[in-house]
């Protein structure tokens, strides 16, 4: 028993003389901990290809926790980062055993010439025996590369690299049923290896006179399971026949560069000559019932709305009732009665311009007694409301001190019952 605790008691003194190093650049000058990055792909190559960078990290203890860098920026170059979750391995090297993980990430440079991939800086933990967790900061060394345009393709204005590069076309119905009204859809596939979906192309062509187009916005898919890096663009778009005849859906053509052959290859999507056909009376009698039954749809729709607004309107905005007589009708209504030594009448238009276009409160008519009333006004009130036979009085000098009340601006109005005046 005293043998196995001095054993292991050397054996970890052992452990700590050969491990003696606290700090993680310590551990790196003593090549106990190390940091690689190589780039996957060998050979020419081209713009626009995808590029995979490797970063391994390697200790011959083991991590504490995942290894975390941040991407590096690289002038005219995509870089993303398509394997998120990396990968661990054991290794024996020189009879010592490494722990090592794996991270990717891909660079896409869009123009040819030399680029470089600046030191990238890495934090790192792992365990040291009779040290403990050391954690801190390692960097990468730079990488350099060349990349080029391929020879072939000099001249070529669009082109896609990838492994592998793959359309496919469908139509959801046959171009016989086509007729004027009649509307078909058009599903393009794109597929490439070695590409992200946004970088596919979009499919589109110039009017076509009968036909009329329109492009739906694409289904973009990035695929990364089991190192399979599938980028997918579903391009759809519907025609609608416009008038009959024969139309022609141009063909679409794509240049892409085989980086595992190295070669230029080509797909064609064929033109379509289409045929669109007539209208049968029949059929022309049902499109034109079904766009009156839409006119009329429209036309009941918007006269509701209009119904609904004109009431809205009226709800907020007419708070009061509006004067039905113009003052200068209503003064003219008052001479005339005047000149006709109309008492009863003038009474009743000196009700409607004191209360519609005055200070209503000012002047009251009823109280005789009142300051502001005068004896031409009182004996107006007299001849009316009095005895019967009692001689009438001059109506002019009412009509002076009538006028002489000011309309008030903005002045509130109400609705006046006029049956209660006296009538002609």
């Amino acid at each position: 028993m005293m043998l196995q605790r001095l054993l292991l008691t050397l054996f970890l003194l052992a452990m700590t003389l050969h491990l003696h190093a606290a700090t993680l650049e310590e551990l790196v000058e003593q090549e106990k901990v190390s940091v690689d990055i190589k780039l996957v792909e060998s050979g020419e190559l081209v713009v626009g290809q995808e590029l995979t960078v490797t970063l391994t990290f390697a200790t011959q203890t083991w991590f504490k926790g995942a290894n975390r860098f941040t991407l590096p920026e690289i002038p005219n170059a995509v870089v993303v980062q398509r394997d998120t979750f990396g990968s661990n391995e054991t290794q024996r090297i020189n009879g010592e055993t490494w722990v090592m993980q794996h991270k990717r990430f891909s660079v896409f440079p869009q123009t040819s010439g030399r680029f470089e991939i600046p030191a990238i800086k890495i934090d790192m933990k792992v365990f040291v025996p009779g040290v403990g967790d050391v954690s801190g900061e390692v960097y990468s060394k730079p990488l350099n590369f060349e990349v080029s345009v391929p020879a072939e393709l000099a001249f070529v204005d669009t082109w896609w690299p990838a492994k592998s590069f793959k359309v496919s076309e469908q139509w959801d119905k046959s171009f016989d049923v086509l007729k004027p009204g009649f509307s078909i859809e058009r599903t393009i596939t794109i597929e490439a290896d070695g590409l992200l979906a946004m970088m596919l192309p979009e499919i589109n062509h110039p009017p076509i006179k009968g036909l009329a187009h329109y492009v739906k916005p694409p289904q973009l898919l990035d695929d990364n399971t089991r190192g399979n890096k599938l980028a997918k663009r579903i391009q759809k778009i519907d025609y609608v026949v416009e008038e009959s005849g024969e139309v022609v859906i141009p063909s679409v053509e794509f240049t892409w560069y085989n980086t595992e052959s190295q070669t230029v290859e080509y797909i064609t999507i064929e033109a379509q000559v289409v045929e669109l056909g007539q209208l049968s009376p029949k059929e022309k009698l049902i499109k034109l019932a079904k766009q009156m039954a839409n006119y009329w749809q429209e036309l009941v729709v918007g006269l509701l709305i209009f119904i609904v607004l004109i009431y809205a309107w009226k709800k907020l905005s007419i708070k009061r009732v509006k004067p039905r007589y113009q003052a200068s009708k209503v003064k003219g209504q008052l001479a005339q009665a005047s000149h006709d030594k109309n008492a009863r009448r003038f009474i009743k238009w000196a009700y409607v311009y004191l209360d519609w276009f005055s200070g209503a409160d000012k002047v009251n008519l009823l109280r005789a007694e009142k300051i502001d009333s005068n004896t031409s006004l009182n004996g107006c009130f007299d001849s009316v409301f009095a005895e019967q036979g009692k001689q009438p009085v001059k109506l002019t000098s009412a009509l002076k001190y009538v006028l002489k009340t000011k309309r008030v601006a903005g002045k509130s109005t109400q609705r006046v019952d006029l049956s209660m005046n006296p009538k002609d």
